[in-house]
């Protein structure tokens, strides 16, 4: 073999080895920089967030001139496909005893709310301030009431039978905070101030005489709710 086809021979042989080391090297290359990726940025990218997400917390509702301040729970539903903007759905329940009406007796108030919130995320905080609507409607599920009032529908042989204290829709504001703690949960913060006012119809019996005569006993519960939380988001 001449110098020069010796040379070109081994030219060849170089070229080709160099091409062969690029190819093996590239998927090497580029596996070491997908390891190289955080976890939560590979779980970003592996997880796809739907817009909603539920919550459960205790609650604290405040007195008022007509019964005590009562304790109880709360389940609320979100949606925020329209970030900043959030709808939320929110059912509630909460025990307490009467200071008039029944005094001491116990009073069960549900409520359920619908409401639109203003949430812009602040790093792993999420405040939000919004308003809304709300049904809440109470009743005394166990208990015999007070002799001088007899609420129509009360049967005295079945005591254990729930008695309607009215209803009403009332408009409440709200304001809180979200904080993120994983991509999965976060704790929250809220209070809710509403209006109310439930009319509750009686008949009332004086003493000695034994006359009735029917009236309507106004009343309202606690305008303050004071709630804290967990809040999981819904994911693929």
């Amino acid at each position: 073999m001449s110098f020069p086809g010796y040379r070109f021979l081994v030219i060849s042989v170089v070229t080709l080895v160099l091409t062969l080391e690029v190819d093996a090297v590239t998927p090497t290359t580029d596996r070491r920089m997908t390891d190289d990726l955080t976890e939560d940025l590979r779980e970003e990218l592996k997880i796809k967030e739907r817009p909603y997400q539920f919550g459960l917390a205790p609650l604290v509702n405040t007195s008022s001139d007509e019964n005590k301040t009562g304790i109880g729970g709360s389940l609320f539903f979100d949606y925020d496909r329209f970030k900043p903007i959030a709808f939320q759905v929110v059912f509630g329940v909460y025990w307490s005893k009467f200071r008039t009406i029944f005094p001491g007796q116990r009073l069960v108030s549900f409520n359920g709310d619908l409401d639109i919130l203003y949430r812009p995320p602040v790093g792993r905080l999420h405040p939000y301030i919004g308003a809304g609507i709300g049904v809440i409607a109470n009743s005394w599920p166990t208990g015999e009431p007070d002799s001088s009032y007899s609420l129509g529908g009360y049967d005295k042989r079945t005591p254990t039978e729930s008695l309607d204290f009215g209803s009403t829709l009332a408009v409440h504001v709200r304001t809180g905070t979200f904080v993120k703690i994983s991509q999965n949960i976060s704790l929250f913060g809220d209070i809710r101030i509403t209006t109310n006012s439930l009319d509750m119809p009686a008949i009332r019996t004086t003493f000695p005489s034994g006359q009735t005569y029917k009236e309507t006993v106004d009343y309202k519960v606690g305008a303050v709710s004071v709630k804290l939380g967990i809040v999981i988001r819904v994911r693929n």
